[in-house]
Formats: C-alpha cells, structure tokens, sequence
C-alpha cells in the first residue's frame, strides 16, 4: 500500500531516518514533498539474530508503560481513530494456567472500556475505536472482521471472546506468526481508511500469553497438523526433535534484527505500538525479558529491534490470575486518557447490608469529563451499591442484571461481562454542582452468607481539559512571534486563568525541528485572567524546516490533589519564506490507489511568485528506509525539472507537476523518503531551501483534519530496475 500525506510549496527536503516516506501539507509560502508509503503484498521471511547491547539507563517500568500508555492516548486524541488488534493466545498450557477463563472476562472488560469510550466521550468528534480478534498458536487466525465497537457492537464482537474459553489446545506459541499477521491485517485496514484523504490512524496490538516463545517439535500427528516447517526457517523440518532451537533462534532473528529490517522494528516504523499482558506465573525471567524486550525495544541488556526507536509498545506482568482483568483494564483506560483513583481497590464483602469495610470512596471535581468503575465481585451472589454526595439513596447494581440510572443528575449505566465482572460508566454533566464531592460502591452480600471474597474495584477519572492553539500561528525565518495557547473543557470553551490555577495546571510547551530532533523549551507567561499562556519565539535565520513541531503538555489536578493523566497536543507551525519566490498552492497531494501492478499518481500546483519570475527544479527522492523485499521504488514528473532546465514561471503563474511512484515488488509495510526540491527568484542569489520530515505517527496533532492519504500497491515489474521512467 502506497500511504500519502499533502505534498505542499517548493523548496528542498532531506531524507531522514526510519520507515516511513511521508508528504506533508504546507500553505502558503514553503514547502518540499514527502511522501508515505505502505507496501503490501507477499513478505518474504528474514534472516536475522537476536540482539544484545550494553545496559542501558531505563525509566522503572511503570513508568515507561505509563509514557508508552500516555503516547498512545495522545495519538488517540489527535488522530480521533485507533485500530486494535486484539491477539490471544490459544497455546494448550492455557488449560492449566488458566483454567477459569479469566483472559475471556479481561478480554471482555478491555472491549468494554474501549466502546464506552467510543460512545460517551464528550467531544466535538467521537473517536472511534475498531478491533478485530485473533488468536495464535502454530499459525494467526482472525476470528471477527475490522468492527468499530460501541454500545451496539461490542456484544457480537464478546461472543467471538467468548470462543476463546475453548481454544486452548495449540501446540505452538509462535510470535513471529502472529505479529506478521497482525501486521498485516493493521496495514490493509489503515490503507483502506486512509485512501480517501483521511488522516491515518494510531495502531497497536494487544498481546495476551501465558508462555515462552515456544516451537513443538517431533513426528506427531499434532505436529503434522499444524505444519512441518516454518516460513521464517525454510528448510528446517519440525519433525525433528532437535529442530527446536535452531527455529527458535531464526524467529527471534526475525523479530528482533536491528538494521530497520526486525519485525519489531517494522510494526514501530508502521506506528503500530505492541502491548503485551502476560500471565507471569509460568514464565521465567529469561523470557520475560524476551517478551519485555520485544514490547518495548529493551529489557535490561536485551535489545529487540531499536531501542530507541519511535513508538515503544508496554509490558504488564500480571502474577496471579486476578491480576489479569485489571492489567487489560489498564491498557484500555490509559489509551483513553484516565487516571486511576487513589486508594486500595481491594474491599471486603458487606453482609446484608452496606458496612464501611466494603466500601470503595473517591472524590469527583469540575475538572473531569466522566468516569469508569471496573469491578469483580469475587461472588455470584454480590451486588454493588452506588452512591453519590447528594442522594439518600443509592444505586444497587443487581448481580447480573444490565441496566441504566441517573444519580445527583449522572447518567450511569452498567453491564456485567461474567457473573461476577461488571463495568459501570458515568458521564459528568458540565455546568452543574449536584455531582461534585464523594461518591462511592459498596459490595453487599444480600443474603449474609458470610462470603470470604475479597471485590476489587478499579476506579477511573478522565479528565476534560486538553490544551489548545487557538489561532493558525505562522513563523517567519530570522522573525519573533508571539505565541498565545490556551486551555480548552470538553465542549471547546476556554478555561479561566482562576479555575487553571486552583487546578495548578501546569503548562509546558516546547518546539522542534524534526530535521534536527533539536528542541527548545518556551518560557510561557500566564495564565492572565482569561486563561491565555503566551511565549516568544524566533525561528531561526537558518532553518531549514518547512514546519516546527510545537508540543503542548497540560497536567492539572483535582480538589483533592489527584494529578490527573497527561493531556498533550502537537501543532505544526509554518515557517514562512519571502513571497518573492514561486511556491506550492496544492494543499494536499493525493496518490491514487492501485491494486496490483500499476502506479500511484498525484498533482503538485506550483505558483509563481510576488513580482519577479521564478524557477523551480526537483531531485530524485531518496528511498532509504523501506521493507526489503520491496527492493527499491520509482518515480517520474510529468515535466522533469533540473538545475540546467527548470520550470520557469512568471509572477502569479500557475503550472501542475505530476508524480509517479512505483514499487519494484511487492511488499507489506512503510518507507520514508523525501522528494527534493528548489526555487528560486530572479534578482536572488541563491535559492531557497527547506526540509519537511514526516512527523512522528505516536504524538501528531494537526490544526487540520486530513493529512494523511493512503493508497496501496502491489507491483513488481522487473524494468523498473533499468528503466523507470518508460515502464508500462
């Protein structure tokens, strides 16, 4: 699949590292052309070894799952579109590590967090969560379709969880298998999005295990069933006992390689970000780390892939089987942007009637936007009391029974995903009073039967505030600017300079030039009594980017000093050049889609100048990063344009420049790439130049919707090694 974002005005741009080819939009003055690309098609398997490297400092790892965590939520917000692919593992040691079925109900709570927020986020655009179900053993075999969950949806998509109860006798816990086919399930689904011009979406892959990477081998029928060789280790009969390692070794050569080539490394180039629960009992601290490691990039001094690459997945270790369903809730809420209440999930069991022990208490304030309770009862029998500041009364949440209330003017609502799991979600209404203070859930065992079950209830806020550029900001080289950010609720309104400070918001704003990945931290004066932050700026005279990356981050706090997650923001600020120059006018470049052998063509519109002729010329983009068996890509311009013989333009002139781009075979996955391009102006010594990067895919946020347009390709014409430019 080819992927474009906008190729904009004219002027040069520079390759840079990772894998992926990307064209961004630019108005008005500057500009270079990048462009995206995702090739899909039949991979062959690589042939690599597993790295180690010396120690590295790393961040403890709760909190290096929390930024993974945190980023993702922030591709979320930004992107409003997350694809999930939920991969469970099927191995036969799940019927003894698992024999009650514990990752059904953890799966089921996950898909349940994941609608509720598709269904009662309150902001301008409901982001929108699709999943599609897999399990793996010996081989990948997704079980539902691509479906965008919410209320309606997530039912049919837990039946198909539900199977999962029963597929434990796989022979194999083959991870190569089932990231290449995750992989490839995330790649198709993103080009078909984003092939109409939309922007694409955040990626990641959900991993449960309870195991090792592990080959079964010896001549059994089982064996014989499930394959006798693996793609990743051709050759290699699996019906030798003593084929094993040798597998083995080529699987964590394929994940693991560290040229760009890894499988790891390719899905965090796809912006596909692995997060693995693992059922940790069983597994040992050698594998552990393996699993870590690929997850992550690292663990300790075990490499898999970059380890510094860009979107690292997390890691959550659950111990005990009762730590599985709240480690899925804590993948599917950080995404979505929560904080976890304080305070000890784990209560006792009220007999008959409500008693102070079984009581779980947190505190709401104006500050959030909703939130989430996810509990286990531990008994059939066990019903939970919901209680609010205001009301006499509470809420009793009846064992197994769905349903809808209101309380001090929330609208809650619960459903329960097994007969002692339920999720309850609220939605907090702004402008009123009535919901703020303590709230709380009791668990009553109406029947006083004395039940020795511990509940658990995990609490979780979300917050509403999201910082804001309010106003198109544009830079001029060698030029200051004034920059004005600001602090904006759910409904779009800015917050207040009091209501910032009683919250003590905290407010941090950097910019970066993605040419050079170097960053300046602004010094930000406010917030005034309008809740406006404001800081100077000056882009440098020589600068070459087309775009700065302007980061927000916001973390504020409730009444009762509970810091709440995160909420960040990226805007792409342009860097203006003089108007005496020609420049780009194409607001977005669109390559046209193409399956099987062809070619994917757009348009670029070029405009001359202020007063003066101009001219602009291109170089031969460079493909330096891009999946290997693609072997290397083509392109041409409609009017080839050098140093010697460039387009020549007149003031205000307008000229359209097509471009071509072909792969030399078929493949799966992204490359990154810049076209270069000059322009100059008469009278002017030297032509102007500027580099446009592709943006990071874990963190972009854009002051315009669309900026990524995915098309894909499928091709492999032996004559576009020799001659591309004449290919048929």
């Amino acid at each position: 699949m080819i992927s474009t974002p906008r190729l904009t005005q004219c002027l040069t741009a520079r390759l840079l590292r990772g894998q992926r080819l990307s064209l961004l939009c630019v108005r008005r003055l500057l500009g270079a052309a990048l462009m995206s690309c995702i090739l899909v098609g039949a991979s062959g398997a690589a042939q690599a070894t597993a790295a180690t490297s010396e120690a590295r400092t790393q961040a403890p790892e709760a909190s290096a799952t929390d930024s993974a965590l945190d980023e993702m939520a922030a591709c979320l917000r930004s992107r409003e579109h997350l694809l999930l692919v939920l991969l469970i593992d099927e191995s036969g040691s799940l019927r003894s590590t698992d024999p009650q079925n514990e990752r059904v109900t953890a799966a089921r709570l996950a898909l349940r967090s994941f609608a509720s927020l598709s269904s009662t986020r309150a902001t301008a655009e409901q982001p929108q969560i699709e999943v599609l179900v897999a399990g793996f053993s010996s081989s990948f075999d997704a079980v539902t379709p691509w479906t965008a969950l919410d209320d309606d949806s997530v039912g049919g998509v837990e039946v198909s969880v539900d199977a999962f109860a029963g597929r434990d006798d796989g022979i194999d816990t083959d991870f190569p298998v089932a990231l290449i086919g995750a992989r490839r399930e995330l790649a198709s689904r993103s080009a078909e999005l984003s092939e109409g011009g939309d922007a694409e979406p955040c990626k990641a892959i959900l991993l449960f295990t309870d195991g090792r990477y592990d080959v079964e081998t010896g001549d059994t029928p089982a064996r014989r069933e499930a394959g006798i060789e693996k793609d990743y280790a051709p050759g290699v009969s699996l019906l030798d006992p003593a084929s094993g390692p040798v597998v083995e070794a080529a699987g964590r050569d394929l994940l693991c390689r560290t040229d760009g080539s890894g499988l790891a490394d390719r899905l965090r180039a796809d912006g596909a970000a692995v997060v693995t629960v693992a059922l940790a009992a069983q597994i040992d601290a050698a594998d552990q780390d393996f699993l870590r490691a690929l997850s992550t990039g690292s663990s300790g001094t075990l490499t898999c892939g970059d380890p510094a690459g860009e979107n690292a997945g997390a890691y959550l270790a659950a111990e005990e089987l009762s730590e599985l369903a709240p480690a899925f809730a804590r993948v599917a809420t950080s995404i979505a942007g929560a904080t976890e209440a304080p305070g000890s999930a784990v209560v006792e069991t009220c007999n008959g009637t409500e008693c102070e022990s079984g009581r779980r208490a947190f505190d709401l304030d104006p500050i959030l936007l909703r939130f989430s309770v996810l509990a286990d009862t531990r008994s059939e029998g066990t019903s939970m009391a919901v209680r609010a500041p205001h009301s006499a009364d509470p809420v009793v949440v009846v064992p197994g029974t769905d349903g809808e209330a209101v309380l001090d003017g929330v609208a809650l609502r619960w459903s329960w995903v097994s007969d002692t799991a339920v999720e309850l979600n609220a939605d907090l209404p702004a402008g009123r009073d009535s919901w703020i203070g303590e709230w709380s859930v009791t668990f009553v065992d109406p029947d006083s039967t004395g039940v020795p079950d511990r509940p658990r209830a995990d609490v979780f806020l979300y917050g509403g505030w999201t910082p804001d550029l309010p106003t198109d900001t544009n830079l001029l080289r060698g030029a200051e600017a004034d920059l004005v950010v600001v602090v904006i609720d759910a409904a779009g309104t800015p917050v207040g300079g009091e209501a910032l400070t009683d919250a003590g918001a905290r407010l941090d704003a950097t910019v970066t030039d993605p040419t050079t990945d170097e960053t300046v931290a602004l010094r930000l004066r406010g917030p005034d009594a309008q809740g406006r932050y404001r800081a100077k700026y000056t882009a440098g005279a020589d600068i070459t980017a087309s775009t700065l990356d302007l980061d927000l981050r916001l973390i504020a706090q409730t009444a009762t000093g509970v810091e709440l997650s995160p909420s960040t923001a990226r805007y792409q600020l342009e860097v203006g050049l003089p108007d005496l120059y020609p420049h780009v006018t194409t607001p977005e470049i669109r390559l046209t889609s193409v399956r099987g052998t062809g070619t994917a063509r757009g348009t670029v519109d070029i405009v001359g100048g202020r007063d003066r002729p101009g001219c602009v010329w291109f170089e031969p983009p460079e493909f330096e990063s891009f999946p290997a068996e693609a072997v290397s890509l083509s392109y041409e311009l409609s009017t080839p344009a050098t140093a010697e013989d460039c387009i020549e333009l007149v003031p205000g002139e307008t000229r359209h420049v097509d471009i071509f781009i072909r792969p030399t075979a078929s493949s799966e996955g992204t490359v990154r790439g810049a076209l270069t391009v000059f322009l100059s102006a008469r009278g002017e010594s030297e032509p102007l130049s500027v580099v446009v990067p592709s943006p990071s895919t874990s963190r972009r946020r854009s002051t315009r919707p669309a900026d990524w347009v995915s098309s894909s390709v499928s091709s492999s014409p032996e004559c576009w090694r020799h001659s591309p430019r004449w290919c048929s």
